[in-house]
């Protein structure tokens, strides 16, 4: 199986966003990204909102990569201006906020 992070400090946007995602995933949200970095290694796909609190995700994402070059990354944000950021990054997808079905099962 497949296991999924979610990382977003949106408790709400989290919560409902892992209930979207189908259900032949393991799915886990983190509301902070220290608590994700204590088990990013048994996840295969991160979702990260670049807006975390003071915390950017793409840097985050960046340093996260660089240690678990296997992880794939999906990006998330209200803000379509990140758009071209991302690409400092390897990942897989970036989607912006409302995200819908179709959104995510192209992304996964």
């Amino acid at each position: 199986m497949i296991n999924i992070a979610i990382i977003d400090d949106d408790k709400t946007f989290c919560d409902d966003f892992k209930e979207q995602i189908d259900n032949s995933y393991n799915t886990d949200c983190y509301y902070d990204i220290n608590t994700f970095l204590e088990s990013v290694s048994s996840y295969n796909i991160a979702i990260i909102d670049i807006m975390l609190g003071k915390d950017n995700g793409i840097d985050i994402a960046s340093a996260i990569t660089e240690k678990y070059p296997n992880i794939k990354i999906i990006f998330i944000s209200v803000e379509q201006d990140f758009f071209q950021d991302v690409y400092s990054v390897n990942h897989l997808y970036f989607l912006v906020k409302p995200i819908s079905n179709e959104q995510l099962k192209q992304a996964l």
